[in-house]
């Protein structure tokens, strides 16, 4: 009997992977009731669902990258100062580093349900060749990412020639599109395996867990460095037209050189083939094509290695497999509190969750440092505060229900404990809230650098608490239900995409109505605004938690 073929054991395993992305049978859930012939369509819907929800935010990514693009947004943004080649190249390289960002999140995002599976460790087992199981992980992991990958591959392209009138820009956008998904899935997989090396392996207890939050925002600082080009990309154009003007042209080249400029200038230049005397690139559109093919020569390794690199990662370690010596004895604490903790240390382990508290931490800190070293008086102060906390609470209540799904991880002992749909709520709220107070004071205290106003900057703090823990009560609560009524834990990012309208947009607008309330009021005065403010977030913690706390009296599963 001859063996099966890489293709006929990644369409096995592709429904394996669905059945695991969905249900996480192989991390503790135990295993569905009702009719087997329907979890294979339910897995299906769910994975198809999330995968649009990516995709379509890529696509508002790519459709909003491209509208900058137009004249009338090129002069209010740049001004007529800075050459139009020299425009179209900046806001394409922003373009792709943001795309490049968002690829390698969600493919931290995916990495997760990968291993999880436990396919590969599984086909190592079987009389297969290692060719053949490398072949079938590389298949199973570009399943997954394939569907943002081809809305920029594709989308990028079509939007690119229709913005520039020119069939050669929207061609010339595809290698640089192609080096993106490449990069993108390699950093994935290559900070997925130090992850996997030095994060997931470690031992227990308070110091590794802080140990393995270090590893963790030293991991993010790359990813976190691309958002951060993107928010100061005004400034990057003031500097790109003053060096165009008064710099010399060796530093201006130089720049232009540097990844992914040099791919952003072809098609700039496609479109505007006249206007190559403003690139100081030597040899023009030769030279500009020759630093393309040897940025394509790192790519191409990268390529390489990810033919093996998924097998070799999934073959590693399997999640859950700890070292360490377990420890001595058990520390009880209140319920909440014990939830409280547990998120926190298998956030630490698991990078999907992680990257859900470092990212609104994240956004904050480059608000507060965006602030910190703007010039004086370009800004209202009370502006930079609600801004500030605006961010931090909107940020925290979209992400925040996520870690619902962390519960998949300890369902299997949780339902014999005497834990309370209560505690469970109390403990992710108070996460959450947390999550936004951290958020909210970091960018505040950098904000206090230049406008020392600590009594108004904590008043928008605190007046929007109320307005947060009632949003996260309310995100939670409509999950638990849901999750009761069903019997089905929302277990990973994957479900996310079905909630997304039903459970973080009825969040954001709880916790988006003081905040609204204080811009329409704001001009009668900012101490009546912040009474109104204050006193709306109160009423709807008080609604929402006496119907929620209330409802949930019993076991939590």
């Amino acid at each position: 009997m001859s063996e099966p073929t890489a293709r006929t054991i990644y369409r096995a395993g592709w429904k394996e992977l669905r059945f695991q992305a969905t249900y996480a049978v192989r991390s503790g859930n135990p295993a569905p009731d009702g009719d087997p012939s329907q979890f294979s369509k339910k897995a299906r819907s769910r994975v198809i669902l999330s995968q649009a929800a990516a995709s379509g935010f890529l696509a508002l990514v790519v459709l909003g990258g491209v509208g900058l693009l137009s004249d009338s947004l090129e002069t209010f943004i740049a001004g007529p100062a800075l050459p139009r080649v020299l425009y179209v190249a900046c806001v394409l390289g922003g373009l792709f580093i943001l795309q490049l960002g968002l690829l390698w999140w969600l493919g931290l995002q995916f990495l997760p349900t990968f291993l999880s599976s436990s396919i590969v460790p599984v086909l190592r087992t079987l009389p297969l060749r290692a060719a053949t199981i490398d072949r079938v992980a590389l298949l199973l992991l570009l399943r997954l990412f394939d569907a943002p990958s081809l809305t920029c591959l594709i989308l990028t392209p079509l939007g690119v020639g229709l913005a520039l009138g020119s069939l050669w820009a929207g061609l010339a956008v595809i290698p640089a599109e192609v080096t993106v998904v490449v990069l993108a899935l390699a950093f994935a997989v290559a900070t997925g395996r130090f992850f996997v090396r030095s994060v997931l392996g470690s031992p227990g207890g308070h110091r590794a867990m802080v140990i393995r939050w270090a590893y963790l925002v030293l991991w993010g600082t790359p990813a976190f460095a691309l958002f951060g080009f993107v928010a100061l990309a005004p400034r990057f154009l003031n500097f790109v037209s003053n060096l165009s003007f008064y710099g010399p042209a060796t530093e201006l080249g130089s720049l232009l050189a540097i990844y992914p400029f040099a791919f952003a200038l072809l098609p700039a230049l496609s479109a505007s083939p006249g206007a190559a005397a403003a690139v100081p690139v030597p040899g023009g559109l030769l030279g500009v094509v020759g630093l393309m093919a040897l940025y394509a020569i790192p790519v191409g390794f990268a390529g390489r290695w990810l033919l093996t690199a998924p097998g070799k990662l999934a073959s590693l370690t399997t999640p859950g497999q700890v070292r360490g010596e377990a420890p001595r004895a058990v520390r009880v604490r209140p319920a909440p509190l014990a939830i409280l903790v547990k998120d926190l240390r298998l956030a630490s382990r698991t990078p999907g969750f992680a990257f859900l508290i470092l990212i609104p931490l994240g956004d904050a800190t480059l608000l507060g440092l965006w602030t910190a070293f703007s010039p004086l008086g370009t800004a209202n102060p009370a502006q930079l505060a609600e801004a500030a906390v605006a961010s931090a609470a909107l940020l925290a209540t979209f992400f925040g229900p996520a870690f619902f799904a962390i519960e998949v991880m300890s369902y299997s002992y949780a339902r014999s404990l005497p834990l309370t749909g209560r505690n469970l709520l109390i403990g992710k709220t108070t996460l959450i809230l947390m999550l936004y107070a951290i958020a909210a004071s970091v960018v505040l205290l950098l904000t206090l650098l230049r406008y020392f106003q600590p009594l108004e900057f904590g008043a928008f703090l605190l007046a929007e608490v109320p307005a947060v823990a009632a949003a996260a009560l309310f995100q939670l609560g409509i999950l638990l239900w849901v999750a009761r009524r069903r019997g089905l834990p929302i277990v990973n990012l994957y479900t996310g995409a079905f909630w997304l309208a039903g459970v973080s947009l009825p969040g954001l607008f709880v916790a988006g109505t003081p905040l609204a309330l204080f811009v329409l009021l704001s001009p009668s005065g900012l101490g009546r605004a912040l009474s109104v403010m204050g006193a709306v977030a109160v009423v709807e913690f008080v609604l929402v938690a006496s119907a929620t706390l209330t409802r949930f009296r019993g076991a939590a599963a």
